[in-house]
């Protein structure tokens, strides 16, 4: 990975963070017309990063994203489960895993990069 590339990912997630905050936990809560909150979208982001991990570590996507019920390996069942999962989580609990997110992904690439 480039370390342009590197840098515009790490500009992105500030973005997405300073943005997020300013919604504050009230924002978060907002729905769009499909019944998804904002906290929704949010852990749903944090899902599929932890799914690039699990494919970096060699692990099983769908596991990595803390499905474990059996679905269909079809991108809008797993989003489907991916929202009941996280469903009873707050927007503090969604905005504390982010963070790490952001990071995890880059670093275990750097780490494959290197040997």
């Amino acid at each position: 990975m480039t370390k342009a590339l590197i840098e515009q990912i790490e500009a992105s997630w500030n973005d997405l963070f300073e943005t997020v905050t300013k919604l504050g936990p009230g924002g978060l809560m907002r729905a769009a017309p499909d019944g998804w909150a904002v906290k929704d979208h949010l852990a749903h982001v944090a899902a599929w990063e932890h799914s690039l991990v699990g494919l970096i570590e060699g692990r099983d996507r769908v596991s990595a994203m803390g499905v474990l019920e059996p679905v269909e390996k079809e991108t809008d069942p797993i989003n489907a489960a991916i929202q009941k999962l996280h469903a009873g989580e707050t927007p503090e609990q969604v905005l504390e895993v982010l963070p790490r997110l952001a990071r995890e992904p880059d670093g275990r690439v750097r780490e494959v990069e290197r040997g």
